[in-house]
């Protein structure tokens, strides 16, 4: 499912080697993805990988305290360690989170625009705030091969991402910003519309198979 090749997206019963469906691995993996776009970390992690995956077989992790309830209760029903418990692609698609929407304010409809990708020339007109949270989602674990990704002169998935990311940054500079929301419901606002493509963009790819 993912490109990212990561054990931080892998759920408990890939880890231990078990049998193991592939919906209900995917719905873990989306639980994780989720987590990652609202905290901006993700809710397992170790530089031990031996840690990392005893980590993972537990499924115990940090619940920030600015995530609202309703989503609290969606990412424990995904994040679950009993496959037979953890929430199929129906259920999440019912769930209270992924339905609202009628009492958050509307996510920005900017006119739509290209994200200019140009070469970057050197390491230092690389942006620190951006590499950092490329780094903790987990896909670009080597800051040395993705400084040279970003610096080849053709388009790659991480100069894209990470032309993706500035922009979004460069759009919210600031959470003091009196005329912004705060920075974690823009985060939310923007987490549950990419969620909900991305949930949907599964469903087609599965054919709306439950776990």
């Amino acid at each position: 499912m993912l490109g990212c090749s990561s054990p931080h997206y892998a759920c408990p019963e890939v880890i231990k080697g078990e049998k193991y469906d592939g919906r209900c691995a995917d719905m873990w993996s989306c639980g994780v993805i989720l987590f990652a776009l609202l905290v901006g970390a993700l809710p397992f992690d170790d530089d031990n990988l031996r840690q990392l995956l005893e980590k993972v077989k537990r499924g115990i992790f940090h619940m920030p305290h600015f995530i609202p309830p309703d989503c609290q209760n969606l990412l424990r029903g995904m994040i679950e360690v009993e496959p037979e418990k953890r929430l199929s692609l129906e259920q999440i698609q019912k769930h209270p989170w992924f339905l609202g929407g009628k009492n958050e304010p509307e996510p920005e409809q900017p006119i739509p625009r290209k994200v200019t990708i140009r070469r970057i020339q050197s390491v230092s007109e690389l942006d620190p705030d951006v590499l950092d949270s490329m780094h903790s989602l987990g896909c670009f674990r080597d800051k040395n091969k993705l400084k040279q990704e970003l610096q080849n002169e053709g388009e790659n998935q991480e100069k894209m991402i990470y032309y993706l990311l500035l922009d979004h940054k460069e759009r919210y500079p600031s959470c003091e910003d009196e005329d912004l929301p705060p920075r974690n419901d823009v985060g939310e606002i923007w987490g549950k519309t990419f969620f909900k493509h991305f949930i949907k963009t599964r469903k087609q790819s599965s054919g709306a198979d439950d776990c």
